[in-house]
């Protein structure tokens, strides 16, 4: 088995997914807005459907299409968002397919028409054979063999779910008793574990667009190493535990074709050569009126996924730069109070007393984002 050649692997992180069509540029004089699709059917998973248009570059403002949007297999079933409103954007639940089924589409109903994709088969997915952690001084990446299984089409994508625990920027060692203003340490405090200190939360983030692999001049049966992620060594998916779920699927030449040339006009700009959005066949059409024009890809796969784990052995102690304010200790506090300010710290200097207060934020993890219920799978152990 051979490594995937460099420039490949390099060429390989391309992104396809609704984040990625700032080239919007149409004729002023074209007075009928252009639909985008991006579809992503994913069989053993949670599929998605996104709307846009396309608008002139040099126009203010903007609309956003909302209608409905399903996905139909070749047995009659409708797999519909479980919200069934009309909408934007559509979460999909594809993870229970029925027996028999084998090609599927996306249907879309938006101002008066209807759009459809082509009738597609979803390719068995690769195999994720392992994922493993990567540093060097100042990164780490997630990296995954792959092994092509019964997938033949050379191409893969795939979609990360991350969950991390972290903790907030500063312990509180200083606290402010809201009904007199005055301080006191956590020394003076006989039970700390009355106290609400939220230090240590939970984290999740997923991608928005597919990270895309082009396998098809590999040597061998298996990818080694294909980096799907990677973050500075000072984040906070170093500070104790990460986990991130891989989730692949195959992609057919024509849709990756279609996101490398989606990539190309996102990071070329303006200019002659610049390719023509117009040039960029997709695989949706309007049904009602089949000279309207539309933009956009559906791409479908059989989903497989995998998950790891990493404890915080790479973890390198950031810069900090909390915002401090400074404020002598029988100054009334309640305008820094109001404003969302907390005490940090008690500072003694000669005769004089002074609270260090900061943002919320910095001593509240959940201020910051995060939340203290963990995920189901916490306590699975580590790959």
């Amino acid at each position: 088995m051979k490594r995937l050649p460099l420039y490949l692997t390099i060429l390989a992180l391309a992104c396809l997914g609704s984040c990625v069509y700032p080239y919007d540029s149409l004729p002023e004089s074209r007075k009928e807005r252009t639909l985008v699709v991006d579809g992503r059917i994913l069989i053993g998973g949670i599929s998605s459907i996104q709307l846009n248009y396309v608008t002139p570059l040099n126009a203010t403002g903007g609309s956003y299409p909302s209608g409905d949007a399903w996905i139909e297999d070749d047995l009659g079933n409708i797999f519909r968002d479980a919200s069934h409103e009309l909408s934007r954007s559509f979460s999909i639940h594809t993870e229970s397919p029925a027996a028999g089924a084998s090609s599927y589409r996306a249907v879309v109903e938006v101002d008066g028409e209807r759009y459809a994709s082509d009738w597609i088969v979803p390719d068995n997915p690769p195999v994720i054979e392992d994922i493993t952690f990567e540093a060097d001084d100042d990164n780490v990446s997630v990296m995954v063999d792959l092994g092509t299984g019964d997938s033949k089409t050379g191409y893969a994508g795939f979609l990360l779910e991350e969950t991390w625990e972290f903790h907030a920027d500063e312990y509180p060692r200083s606290f402010i008793n809201t009904a007199t203003w005055e301080y006191y340490t956590d020394r003076e405090i006989s039970n700390m574990d009355s106290l609400i200190v939220n230090y240590w939360c939970f984290r999740n983030d997923s991608t928005k667009s597919v990270i895309m692999l082009d396998y098809s001049n590999l040597e061998g049966d298996a990818v080694k190493s294909f980096p799907v992620k990677t973050f500075p060594r000072t984040d906070s998916r170093n500070h104790k535990r990460y986990s991130v779920n891989v989730k692949a699927f195959s992609l057919s030449k024509d849709a990756y074709d279609y996101g490398r040339r989606l990539r190309e006009m996102s990071n070329v700009g303006s200019d002659l050569f610049t390719p023509d959005p117009g040039t960029l066949n997709g695989n949706i059409h309007c049904e009602t009126d089949p000279l309207r024009e539309v933009m956009g890809i559906v791409l479908a796969g059989k989903m497989t996924s995998r998950r790891a784990f990493m404890r915080g052995q790479y973890a390198k102690q950031a810069q900090s730069y909390v915002p401090f304010v400074f404020v002598e200790k029988e100054d009334m506090p309640l305008m820094y109070y109001d404003r969302l300010y907390r005490p940090v710290r008690l500072l003694s200097h000669e005769d004089t007393m002074s609270v260090g207060w900061a943002p919320i934020r910095c001593i509240d993890c959940i201020e910051d984002g995060g939340t203290q219920t963990p995920p189901d799978f916490w306590n699975e152990e580590e790959n």
